[in-house]
């Protein structure tokens, strides 16, 4: 990792473990304190890091970063009002489709050749993996189910676009996107099954831990994607 995030990425490493331990250990209010921090962090880190700040990819993922941070404030106010659930939820749904836009934009640009067959087999994995999930989940969801269900499709799209990228996208940086877009959508069927089927303990917990851990991934593949400055 390069000079130029090396201490903001230290930061938000730390910051995620306290922000874990205030959920874990139900440390009042405090996580109302840190949780709004951390998209900042990132649109900073990835301001600081990436070497080309003009290209449509970098504005598409800071405008998801953005969008993503609308969504982690408006979640934090969702026991106040129903009404912050669903603003959350197009706050995140706007944060995937700049996401999805970066990808597919990432391989309009690229030389490569477009394989067919093996798109066709990575699009499988996502679309089996949230097709069974909503399957599973859609008996509880009531008055929610054509917002969940567009939800459901728009996240299945940013994983394929993210994983299709495969021989269009530098190694270096192809993993880390891709599994931070799965981890992003893990972290999203984490709140859908603990709002709409069953409340488990630590499922902040678990959802904190998965939607962080891929932001930052996503956050960190951009700046290598973009070639990353090795400022000091």
């Amino acid at each position: 990792m390069n000079a130029a995030i090396r201490p903001l990425a230290l930061f938000y490493g730390a910051l995620t473990l306290c922000h874990l331990l205030i959920l874990y250990f139900e440390l009042g209010t405090l996580h109302l304190i840190v949780k709004p921090m951390f998209m900042p962090i990132l649109m900073f880190m990835l301001y600081r890091g990436a070497q080309d700040r003009k290209s449509s990819f970098f504005m598409l993922m800071q405008f998801g970063l953005l969008l993503s941070w609308f969504g982690d404030i408006a979640l934090m106010l969702d026991r106040d009002n129903p009404l912050y659930f669903i603003a959350g939820l197009s706050f995140f749904l706007l944060a995937h489709l700049g996401y999805t836009a970066a990808f597919v934009g990432s391989i309009r640009r690229s030389s490569a050749p477009f394989s067919y067959a093996k798109s066709i087999g990575l699009a499988s994995v996502f679309i089996l993996f949230t097709g069974v999930f909503f399957s599973l989940m859609q008996g509880g969801l009531g008055e929610m189910y054509v917002p969940v269900l567009a939800y459901t499709l728009v996240i299945t799209a940013m994983g394929i676009a993210a994983s299709v990228r495969h021989g269009h996208a530098p190694a270096s940086d192809y993993g880390l996107i891709v599994w931070g877009a799965v981890l992003f959508i893990l972290s999203d069927c984490v709140i859908a099954w603990n709002k709409f089927v069953v409340d488990f303990p630590y499922d902040q917990v678990l959802n904190m831990s998965l939607y962080l851990s891929g932001q930052f991934l996503l956050a960190y593949g951009t700046v290598i994607h973009l070639g990353s400055r090795q400022t000091r």
